[in-house]
């Protein structure tokens, strides 16, 4: 079984079309990861498949197919608060 895996220094995700493929790849990945070594930060990691999460500043939803840039969220949030005088 392959999959596709998206990483970045210490940060990564896994793509799967299903949700027991999903399963399978975590799972694989974990004990990989353990076997080769590394240290694994289980409060930052999902080993259970999700729809919607952050990776390195966007919010990836696959459900409605989209990126979004958190950073800019919350920046434009944080303007709109300002001009109504809500801080």
């Amino acid at each position: 079984m392959g999959h596709n895996s998206f990483v970045y220094l210490d940060d990564g995700f896994v793509s799967q079309p299903e949700r027991t493929s999903a399963f399978a790849a975590a799972s694989i990945q974990r004990k990989d990861l353990v076997s080769s070594g590394l240290l694994v930060n289980e409060e930052k990691s999902h080993w259970v498949p999700i729809q919607v999460g952050e990776w390195l500043g966007f919010v990836i939803n696959t459900i409605a197919m989209t990126f979004r840039i958190l950073v800019l969220s919350k920046l434009l949030l944080c303007i709109q608060m300002l001009s109504m005088n809500q801080f």
